[in-house]
């Protein structure tokens, strides 16, 4: 239930080694700095577009090609922006983030501990914390993927009628392939969402959500 494989394919993910061997999804951002400092040299790497007015904090840093980070964004190590990828205007990529092919990392956009897949978009006024978002996922403007309960406990998901835990104080989402998330909705944390699933705008979602699951506020 909880495997990589039913909520990402990994074919065409440059780095999708970093999940193998790993049976539960979520162990993955507990291994994801150390992959990110072994993939990567220490003296930054720069093979896209780094515009002047762009800040880049730390080493371990590797902007792939064709890769484009606009002036105002704040870049920190250990990080993998892939290739292709876009970090526009005001994004703050904090350590331990990969960018896979495609992705975008936008305006007021904050990442931390995350992956994204390629083709996977945080457009918009995101937070990305402690999460997975697979292939051609798409968060709306002013999403968040909140990552820490108010009581600092373990963060625990119910699932097929029993509750599991994950051992992490600092989870946010696992978002599977081809999801969409409407403006400000918020995933409280420990949320996971199977492959093809939708959020309406401002919804509020927890829990595990099988795929192609539809939530939204009211019945319309």
């Amino acid at each position: 239930m909880f495997s990589p494989g039913t909520f990402f394919s990994l074919a065409s993910f440059a780095y999708g080694d970093l999940f193998d061997g790993v049976e539960h999804v979520w162990e993955v951002l507990s291994l994801l700095e150390a992959y990110l400092i072994a993939h990567t040299p220490r003296e930054n790497s720069i093979r896209g577009m780094v515009h002047p007015g762009a800040c880049l904090m730390g080493q371990h840093i590797l902007i792939e090609e064709d890769a484009v980070v606009e002036p105002g964004a704040c870049i920190q190590g250990p990080c993998i922006i892939g290739r292709g990828c876009l970090v526009r205007h005001g994004a703050y990529v904090r350590p331990a983030t990969l960018a896979g092919a495609g992705s975008l990392i936008g305006h007021a956009t904050e990442t931390k501990n995350a992956v994204l897949l390629p083709e996977s978009k945080a457009a918009h006024f995101a937070y990305v914390g402690d999460s997975i978002l697979g292939a051609r996922v798409n968060l709306g403007a002013g999403t968040k993927l909140a990552n820490w309960r108010f009581d600092g406990g373990v963060i625990t998901v119910k699932a097929g009628g029993q509750r599991y835990s994950t051992g992490r104080t600092k989870l946010g989402a696992i978002i599977g392939d081809d999801g969409q998330l409407g403006c400000n909705a918020v995933c409280s944390p420990g949320t996971f969402l199977e492959p093809r699933c939708t959020v309406y705008s401002s919804v509020v979602v927890y829990g595990y959500h099988p795929t192609e699951t539809v939530l939204k506020a009211h019945a319309s």
